[in-house]
């Protein structure tokens, strides 16, 4: 699955802004609400948060971030 569609069916896709390549808003991962803070690269997959969490990576790490578990388990959900 891609970044958008992780993110559209938890329903954080809405809040994220389009802005060429790259949508970007308040990070979904720590909750904030900087509406610049989150950037996902559509089409390299990544995602970055540069705020709080300062963190980003591929889907795998976003689904790690968003549900509180390890590697194995991201990649498998």
């Amino acid at each position: 699955m891609s970044i958008e569609q992780i993110l559209a069916s938890r329903g954080l896709l809405d809040a994220l802004t389009p802005r060429g390549g790259r949508l970007v808003g308040p990070c979904p991962v720590h909750g904030g609400d900087n509406p610049r803070a989150f950037v996902v690269d559509r089409r390299k997959g990544l995602w970055r948060c540069f705020t709080h969490c300062d963190g980003g990576g591929d889907v795998v790490e976003l689904v790690r971030r968003l549900d509180g578990v390890g590697y194995a388990e991201a990649a498998h959900r």
